[in-house]
């Protein structure tokens, strides 16, 4: 088995504290000369509601420069659906989109057109009540309409 790890920084995490992440990362990144290095990427993760995001702008720009991946868990509700931090957050130019669930039309399109494929959680989007209407009504009905790539997962 082949396992990579994304090294996640905390919604409610300092500045100095995301810039270690980022020091981790880096350190330990993938490397096709060196099979022990498995970190392939950065993520923005935890609870949406809390923390200023533009406080991590300067470390996910420092570890896209040095080859990490980016993904991003926003509009899972609508306080972190706000255009402020939509645009933040796509300033990155982050590979991967988690949950987006309260994406805004213009930026469900900007998702659209970089193919920035959603990593979808329909058990916790549903459980949590997330979303309305159930499984029927979850918006994985209208990514899969598209090109691009999605990751399913299920919480128990």
């Amino acid at each position: 088995m082949d396992a990579r790890m994304i090294l996640s920084i905390d919604r409610k995490m300092t500045a100095q504290q995301a810039e270690e992440v980022v020091d981790l990362a880096v350190k330990h990144r993938q490397n096709t000369n060196d099979g022990a290095n498995f970190v392939v990427g950065v993520d923005l993760c935890a609870n949406p509601t809390k923390g200023g995001i533009s406080q991590f702008t300067a470390s996910f720009k420092r570890a896209k420069a040095y080859g990490l991946r980016i993904t991003v868990h926003f509009a899972e509700v609508p306080q972190s659906a706000t255009y402020a931090e939509l645009e933040t957050l796509l300033s990155w130019q982050p590979d991967c989109s988690g949950h987006v669930i309260q994406a805004p039309p213009k930026y469900a399109e900007i998702i659209k057109e970089r193919k920035l494929g959603p990593e979808l959680c329909l058990s916790c989007n549903v459980l949590v009540k997330l979303t309305t209407g159930g499984f029927t009504t979850h918006h994985f009905r209208e990514c899969r309409k598209t090109d691009c790539p999605i990751a399913l997962s299920v919480s128990v």
